[in-house]
């Protein structure tokens, strides 16, 4: 049972990261679904989705794992 809450976790951790310095920047909004507390499937890949100013850089690092990308014209 405590295995379980080791590896949750290890997933609320950088999503709660995720999401506060999201706050502390004001330009990267992420949808009400993502916050801390979250539950994830475990082995599943996870998307993360938000809003940004059009044409902002934004960087995720989830796990050790890190992607980059750019707003679209939308700013999705």
């Amino acid at each position: 049972m405590s295995g379980h809450r080791i590896n949750l976790a290890r997933l609320t951790l950088p999503v709660l990261i995720l999401v506060l310095a999201a706050a502390v920047r004001g330009e990267v909004r992420l949808p009400a679904i993502i916050s801390d507390n979250m539950v994830l499937q475990q082995g599943m890949k996870v998307r993360i989705w938000g809003n940004a100013k059009p044409g902002e850089p934004v960087t995720v690092t989830f796990d050790k794992k890190t992607s980059s990308t750019v707003a679209d014209l939308q700013g999705r």
